[in-house]
């Protein structure tokens, strides 16, 4: 990634940090897997940059990656008391 983009990433994420958190705890509250949720999304966010539309809004992009990976932890726990249903999700 250029220099350029890693500066527009870091921004555009420092600026939605927040917002994203919250919506991650919404989806799942469990604060501990939702930190590690938004971590991965996070990862995955950084990874797909280059593919982000500037002309759409960032969190919205944001958005979608957390809920693949909310749905992503579900699937990989054997338990999933702490995650709202598919159904919920979607």
């Amino acid at each position: 990634m250029e220099k350029s983009q890693t500066a527009a990433f870091v921004s555009l994420y420092t600026k939605h940090e927040r917002d994203l958190y919250r919506y991650t705890l919404c989806l799942c509250p469990n604060e501990d897997e939702a930190r590690d949720i938004l971590q991965d999304a996070s990862v995955a966010l950084w990874n797909k940059f280059d593919q982000y539309d500037s002309s759409r809004p960032f969190a919205a992009w944001a958005f979608r990656f957390i809920k693949l990976q909310v749905l992503k932890h579900r699937d990989s726990q054997k338990k999933h008391s702490n995650c709202f249903s598919d159904d919920i999700l979607n």
